[in-house]
């Protein structure tokens, strides 16, 4: 998914969501456990942060198609 940094305004993150706790946070985690910014430094997320998700990965390029959260 991507998501706002909960620690640093304006800048988003892409990452794999691990587990879900109930209606409200999600755990993310990325693919580099000692080098990511993920749920091990900054903890739980709260759902509202996630702004899109990942359908697709193109595989040597730097193409990625993103799903846009539906507006509540």
């Amino acid at each position: 998914v991507v998501f706002q940094n909960p620690s640093i305004k304006g800048m988003n993150i892409i990452k794999r969501i691990s587990e879900v706790y109930g209606n409200q946070t999600v755990w993310v985690l990325g693919d580099n456990p000692g080098h990511s910014l993920d749920s091990r430094l900054f903890g739980n997320i709260d759902k509202a942060l996630i702004q899109a998700k990942a359908t697709a990965v193109i595989r040597g390029g730097s193409i990625s198609l993103l799903k846009q959260k539906p507006s509540p």
